[in-house]
């Protein structure tokens, strides 16, 4: 805990001290950080958009097998046994 306490105390020293210079420091850097993350939102796009596709081809490929399944007059493989006695 006691560690702890220092390293909040020293943090807030430190920041304290060199605001002015971590200010500049981000104003500077943050065209090009925000450059930097719009283009990983870009490439999350893609990867997402990818992923809702391959997902929207599963339900309908199972959807459509499930369809074939229950239509009528349609012979089934691995159906419910005959009835033995008739």
């Amino acid at each position: 805990m006691l560690g702890f306490l220092v390293g909040l105390v020293t943090g807030g020293a430190a920041i304290w001290i060199w605001r002015d210079r971590l200010e500049r420091m981000v104003h500077d850097r943050s065209p090009e950080l925000r450059t930097k993350v719009a283009d990983q939102l870009g490439r999350l796009e893609q990867k997402a958009e990818g992923a809702i596709d391959t997902a929207k081809d599963r339900i309908t490929s199972g959807l459509r097998a499930g369809q074939e399944y229950l239509r009528p007059g349609r012979p089934r493989a691995g159906g419910p046994p005959s009835d033995p006695m008739p």
